[in-house]
């Protein structure tokens, strides 16, 4: 069994290449000409420097390949012009495209898609399954939308099957995101939250979503489906936080600031808004995304592919506290 993976130096590139270095399988990477693979994969995988967009790299990527996992792709970034704007698309959905031209040229059996509980445009005070209607705001969210389609019809005009792994927050070693973020300002002992904290999320761990995406590459019934993953479990604030606090070896915990003083903050900034030609900081809108939940269904994924997460959220929280020990250099 041949497998070639894109985006596979990332947060959630590395976990999966741990599990297929284990595997007896013949790897590809496809790197960006500045990426370079960690030191434990160095003449461990194959690599091909390129881009998603050219047409030479995807044929030789593609070539003798059985599987494909396609992680690459530009994330979450406020577009500063409309040029930035437009890259979200020419990577994520262009670059998809191509990549399944050459894909159905080398008769490649099927590509695992990683897109984003962004598709649905919610923030707050959302419970979502397969079925609910996506609604994608942000032009990263658009864009992934637009790719999975195209992976899913894929089949259709007799391509590679297609299977499209959404995710929420992801956490674990090499997260630039907001769980690192937060570990920040845990560390540095400013963090706060609005009301109990009582609020749940949907989160996922980094080996969590290698191991589903293993399970979604191999299960037959997974062919041209789409997939929410999870933990397998919800988290309220407060439990994530602890498991930050306990990670970094502290017992300070974070402060609350009373709900009802962070909607009249927010009404404030909402007013200041309105007559400065920039964003607040603090308003309506950023309240209420945190302090409400944003939760979504893993069930179809256990029932049909048979995923089960093998790490728990303080397992992840850990290993990623210790990353950014090295990373930051903190004592």
């Amino acid at each position: 069994m041949n497998i070639s993976i894109t985006g596979a130096t990332g947060c959630l590139g590395q976990p999966l290449l741990d599990i297929l270095q284990l595997s007896g399988y013949q790897v590809k990477a496809l790197l960006l000409p500045q990426d370079r693979l960690p030191v434990r994969f160095i003449n461990k995988f194959q690599v091909i420097n390129g881009d998603i967009n050219s047409t030479d790299t995807l044929e030789s990527f593609c070539h003798n390949s059985d599987i494909i996992f396609h992680l690459a792709g530009k994330v979450h970034y406020v577009p500063k012009s409309k040029f930035d704007e437009l890259d979200f698309f020419r990577i994520n959905v262009d670059g998809t495209q191509k990549l399944i031209s050459s894909a159905k040229k080398n008769k490649v059996k099927r590509i695992v898609f990683f897109s984003t509980v962004g598709v649905y445009g919610k923030n707050f005070n959302f419970h979502g399954n397969e079925d609910s209607a996506c609604r994608p705001i942000t032009s990263y969210a658009k864009s992934k939308l637009l790719a999975e389609n195209l992976i899913l019809k894929s089949s259709k005009n007799g391509g590679p099957e297609g299977v499209v792994l959404r995710f929420p927050v992801v956490y674990g070693p090499l997260d630039r995101g907001n769980v690192a973020k937060m570990i920040e300002t845990v560390h540095k002992k400013i963090f706060f939250y609005f009301g109990d904290g009582n609020y749940k999320r949907s989160m996922i761990s980094s080996k969590n979503a290698a191991e589903a995406a293993i399970k979604a590459a191999f299960e037959p019934k997974a062919a041209n489906e789409t997939f929410l993953v999870t933990d397998g479990q919800d988290y309220t604030l407060t439990e994530f936080a602890n498991a930050i606090c306990e990670a970094l070896d502290t017992n300070w915990r974070p402060f609350h600031i009373p709900l009802a003083f962070a909607r009249l903050a927010g009404i404030i900034g909402d007013g200041i808004e309105r007559i400065v030609p920039f964003s607040f900081p603090l308003n309506s809108n950023r309240v209420s995304k945190l302090s409400g939940s944003l939760t979504f269904s893993c069930e179809k994924a256990k029932k049909k592919i048979n995923y089960q997460p093998i790490e728990s959220l303080r397992e992840g929280i850990k290993r990623e506290v210790e990353w950014l020990k090295l990373e930051k250099r903190w004592k």
